[in-house]
């Protein structure tokens, strides 16, 4: 086990993900896709010594770390702080009816996503303290874990462990059941497109800007 570091998953595709919503904290369940991404998944993590789960409260992600819990033999354990960024008035919309309806507020979002303040809509700042306090407290748990979560969670998760500024949010890639590894200690992260080069494959992207 390396001390200092903590690998965190998004959860497995849902209809909402395909049709390009802002899901926030629904409850919607994976779709056919998602399931089978989380399934490859779970055989890609096999063997790599995990020794617990913790999972975002919401539907999704628990699913997720149902499922590889089982595969893996392990125990899952919920974790509110691990939840995705609350959306306000944005949650349930497409990309094209936020900018219809809060034009303003959806090009701040786009150019500098760390400035949009409203009500009811977590900012990135605040997103960031409380995943890091999770992803802290993971790393310094002495146990080598999993942390399922979402897209919004792991774009700051990542820019903290790298030291950069949230400003850069949008650049942050996170696909469906996709893997990242932070490394807390040495501030750097790698990222495996997909769960199996975990074990299989050496070729994967550490990120830097």
């Amino acid at each position: 086990m390396n001390p200092g570091v903590v690998y965190v998953i998004r959860h497995g595709q849902t209809d909402s993900n395909v049709a390009q919503l802002y899901a926030g904290r629904s409850p919607e369940h994976l779709n056919k896709t998602g399931l089978e991404e989380v399934l490859t998944l779970s055989h890609g993590l096999a063997g790599s010594g995990f020794e617990g789960i913790w999972t975002s409260s919401i539907g999704r992600a628990r699913e997720t770390a149902a499922i590889i819990g089982t595969h893996l033999d392990l125990s899952v354990c919920v974790d509110q702080r691990l939840d995705e960024m609350r959306l306000g008035a944005w949650e349930g919309l497409t990309e094209e009816e936020t900018a219809r309806r809060f034009p303003v507020a959806h090009r701040v979002w786009l150019s500098e996503p760390d400035q949009l303040r409203l009500e009811g809509r977590e900012t990135l700042a605040e997103l960031t303290e409380r995943v890091m306090s999770a992803v802290r407290d993971a790393a310094n748990s002495g146990k080598r874990l999993l942390l399922v979560t979402h897209v919004a969670p792991i774009r700051v998760a990542v820019l903290s462990v790298l030291g950069q500024p949230l400003r850069l949010y949008k650049r942050i890639e996170v696909p469906n059941a996709s893997c990242h590894e932070l490394d807390l200690l040495h501030g750097s992260v790698v990222k495996y497109p997909s769960a199996q080069r975990i074990l299989v494959d050496d070729a994967h992207r550490r990120l830097a800007f």
